[in-house]
């Protein structure tokens, strides 16, 4: 990369001003990028891969998920008084010892048609799941989670997902 890097300075030593502002401009897209997913790094794909929402398509297991964002759960946990919820997480490590708890959810649980209430899931469980269901219902209403948005994304790596009452059990 600095190799590259330093072709590409010497070839812009020459170049007209347009092109010098143009990967001027670019280097600055990459550095705000970088600050944004901060402190969160390990969740980070550029645009071309969807940004940090867009890389559980692409990658699964621990290139986006060693078990980061606890601590980011359990700040979002505290703020919004959730108790009553499901958890998928990656790894097999307890995570009271976090102050998160919940009830933990096996993936082979996710690919049925989800009962209402809160489901946190880290970035692999979110992975895998989309894979199982798409490619076992296509987008058909068996696959949930192609139907559901999550809330939000804690820590670039907790997906919370509200499923509703009422929704069709397959």
């Amino acid at each position: 990369m600095f190799i590259y890097s330093g072709r590409v300075a010497t070839a812009l030593a020459n170049a007209p001003r347009a092109a010098i502002a143009a990967a001027a401009a670019l280097a600055l897209w990459l550095v705000v990028e970088f600050v944004a997913i901060w402190p969160d790094h390990l969740s980070y794909f550029n645009q071309f891969a969807g940004g940090s929402r867009g890389g559980v398509a692409w990658l699964d297991d621990s290139n986006v998920d060693w078990g980061q964002g606890f601590l980011e759960l359990r700040t979002y946990l505290r703020e919004n008084s959730l108790h009553d919820y499901r958890l998928c997480n990656f790894g097999y490590f307890n995570p009271t010892y976090y102050g998160t708890g919940g009830e933990l959810v096996w993936l082979d649980a996710l690919v049925q048609p989800q009962p209402p209430g809160t489901l946190i899931m880290s970035s692999h469980c979110v992975a895998r799941v989309r894979g199982w269901l798409q490619e076992k219902y296509g987008d058909g209403p068996q696959n949930w989670i192609a139907h559901v948005e999550p809330k939000t994304i804690v820590g670039h790596a907790y997906w919370v997902y509200e499923i509703p009452a009422g929704e069709p059990r397959h």
